[in-house]
């Protein structure tokens, strides 16, 4: 006799289950603050580190080029920049990460820059999610362009 597997038949029990017992399909609009700006920081730096790849720079300045485009700082900077280009619902999502409350005290530079910066990765996290990749690459050229000059050479200090 044939028998089936344990995960055909809890797929089948889960199909066939009533929808209230059901786990909703995922909707980003309803996605916790700081889940956007965890997955916002990731596709804002990777698209910088694509960025700077492209512009064939050595490879020991790559990681000095990114690390001074990717920070507190250098993205509230950019938010600055960037404000007066998004639509309601961006401004919306970026407001709801600058918002969010921490107990996290900034390493470096102030609180304000600290909360601007997380606005901007809540941003590109829900750009991301919602699939709006044309608006966020749009939008991370506007940051890029704000952005401080890429580093070439080592500075004496680096020496």
């Amino acid at each position: 006799m044939f028998r089936k597997n344990k995960r055909i038949l809890a797929r089948e029990r889960a199909e066939n289950a009533p929808a209230a017992r059901r786990k909703p399909d995922f909707d980003p609009a309803n996605a916790h603050v700081t889940a956007l700006a965890f997955l916002g920081d990731s596709v804002y730096e990777t698209l910088m580190r694509e960025r700077l790849v492209r512009e064939d720079l050595p490879p020991d300045a790559l990681h000095r080029a990114c690390t001074a485009r990717v920070n507190a700082a250098a993205q509230a900077s950019a938010v600055r920049v960037l404000t007066p280009h998004l639509t309601p619902e961006e401004l919306d999502a970026l407001h709801k990460g600058r918002n969010r409350r921490t107990a996290h005290r900034p390493k470096q530079g102030t609180g304000a820059e600290y909360r601007a910066a997380t606005g901007l990765e809540t941003l590109f996290g829900h750009l991301y999610l919602t699939g709006q990749t044309r608006r966020m690459r749009e939008l991370f050229e506007i940051c890029y362009r704000a952005a401080p000059e890429t580093p070439t050479k080592k500075t004496e200090t680096e020496l």
